[in-house]
């Protein structure tokens, strides 16, 4: 557990796929280890987080779109000096727009979001960013530090829990970063296989 870890952390998956039991595991455990400020930003609110875990604290924020929504929420988050951001979904442009901002403050910014593989979930967040951030692609080429897909396999009698991450920490991260830059996101489905192929043999 890297604590020099800044960026976005997203975790993709279709519905009901443990997304956000995920993402707020990462948050808690950071939090249990690392210590520092954590704040959790959910509209609805799908887990209890708020209190003291370990050396550390998290501050759970309610929103809702009449309060307004998530961007309002993130805003004073990040004006609170928050070291962990807890998205609980990313599902609207100001939310996305906010996100990939958070993500290049300093602050390790963990989010949700809808979608079927992890260059769906890349493309998705810059389509949802682009109408508020003309530079998209090269905001969340800077940003991203993993994106981690969750599926739900059934074997006939029971479904079991399947994670197949990208991460954008290793040597390879520079280069996977261009493919976001040129607008070849789906290009990453390579390094992926190959990450998944290394991580077999170590």
């Amino acid at each position: 557990m890297d604590p020099q870890l800044q960026g976005l952390v997203l975790f993709c998956g279709e519905m009901a796929t443990g997304k956000t039991s995920s993402a707020a595991s990462l948050l808690l455990a950071r939090l249990q280890e690392l210590g520092g400020v954590g704040c959790a930003v959910e509209d609805p609110q799908e887990t209890n987080l708020s209190g003291h875990h370990g050396l550390g604290r998290c501050i759970q924020v309610r929103t809702s779109r009449r309060s307004g929504g998530y961007s309002e929420a993130l805003l004073r988050t990040l004006r609170a000096g928050a070291d962990l951001v807890l998205i609980g979904e990313i599902r609207d442009e100001d939310t996305a727009y906010q996100a990939c901002k958070a993500s290049l403050t300093g602050s390790l910014v963990i989010a949700t979001i809808h979608a079927k593989s992890c260059h769906q979930a890349i493309e998705r967040l810059v389509t949802l960013a682009q109408p508020l951030a003309r530079n998209a692609y090269d905001v969340v080429a800077e940003g991203i530090q993993a994106v981690i897909c969750q599926a739900l396999e059934s074997d006939g009698s029971s479904r079991r829990l399947t994670a197949e991450p990208l991460l954008f920490t290793g040597d390879d991260g520079p280069s996977m970063r261009d493919k976001i830059r040129r607008k070849e996101a789906h290009l990453l489905q390579d390094d992926q296989a190959r990450q998944s192929r290394q991580s077999l043999w170590r």
